[in-house]
């Protein structure tokens, strides 16, 4: 307090006043900048905890928008892999084609090959084809033949199978095979299509 008495009034007022305005200023400065950016900042923090279940549900959409994505492509190479070992085209050219290239990785003879026409099918839904053959070849072999048949047109039907007797020597059996393949329907390449083009 002896300071302040030993300063003249006139010196005292002007530091009162300057104090004064000091307190003002910075009341006024907080008035109207400090306390609108903190309201503006509250109010954008208020927003973003509103958008946030939306940008959750946003990238939730995304992420699974994605994975029917790699879904479709997947389902789209199933098809065509089922398309593939489905008969298409010329049926009989088909046939022996495929049956052909079939026998050449198995030591058998496909002596005779016959597309005995359209058949319906009772297990699986749309119609086949009926082949016969006829083949040559030790027992191993024609059975090697026809499991790699199964294997490789799993949509097929071995509908029999007859292996008779053949050449003592050389263990040589004639089989007949009758095999049912079935027919590629047009609705599905529709969808195969589309699918692709989306």
């Amino acid at each position: 307090m002896k300071f302040l008495q030993q300063i003249p009034k006139a010196k005292l007022q002007q530091m009162m006043l300057v104090g004064i305005f000091t307190i003002i200023t910075l009341v006024a400065v907080w008035q109207f900048w400090i306390s609108d950016e903190q309201t503006a900042l509250e109010a954008n923090q208020k927003a973003v905890e509103e958008l946030a279940p939306k940008i959750e549900e946003a990238e939730r959409t995304e992420k699974n928008e994605a994975r029917n994505e790699s879904l479709k492509h997947q389902l789209i190479a199933y098809i065509q892999g089922q398309r593939s070992s489905m008969v298409s085209g010329d049926f009989f050219a088909w046939a022996v084609r495929e049956m052909t290239l079939l026998a050449e990785r198995h030591p058998v003879q496909v002596s005779n090959i016959r597309g005995a026409g359209k058949v319906s099918t009772a297990s699986r839904s749309g119609d086949g084809y009926l082949v016969q053959l006829e083949i040559r070849g030790n027992y191993d072999a024609i059975g090697g033949l026809v499991a790699d048949l199964e294997n490789r047109f799993p949509t097929a039907q071995v509908r029999m199978l007859e292996i008779g007797g053949g050449d003592a020597q050389t263990a040589t059996r004639i089989a007949t095979l009758e095999v049912v393949f079935m027919i590629w329907q047009d609705a599905t390449d529709m969808l195969i299509n589309s699918k692709a083009k989306t």
